[in-house]
C-alpha cells in the first residue's frame, strides 16, 4: 500500500510500504543503531532515488550541504508516520 506523507518542514513522499516488510530492511535499521555509516542503505530502502533526490534539495543548505542531523531526523519522521497509518 502506497502512504504519503509530509513531515513539518513540508517535505512529501509517497512510500510503498510493503518495501519496508522486509526482515532486509529490519537488518538494516539494526545496522543503523551501530553503525551510522547503515544510513544510506536505509534510505535507499524507503525512499526511491528520485525522492531522495528530492529529500537532499529540500535539505541542501545555502552552501550546498544537505545536513546529516536533518537527514536522519526527516528520515525518522517518515518512518514513524508510516508507523502511526500501520
Amino acid at each position: 500500500m502506497i502512504k504519503t506523507v509530509t513531515t513539518e518542514s513540508g517535505y512529501t513522499v509517497s512510500v510503498d510500504e510493503e518495501k519496508l516488510d522486509d526482515m532486509r530492511f529490519v537488518d538494516a535499521l539494526a545496522e543503523l543503531q551501530d553503525n551510522g555509516l547503515a544510513l544510506p542503505r536505509v534510505m535507499d530502502m524507503v525512499f526511491t532515488e528520485e525522492d531522495k533526490q528530492r529529500l537532499y534539495d529540500h535539505l541542501r543548505t545555502d552552501d550546498g550541504r544537505v545536513p546529516i542531523e536533518k537527514t536522519t531526523s526527516e528520515l525518522c519522521e517518515v518512518l514513524r508516520a508510516l508507523e502511526k497509518n500501520s
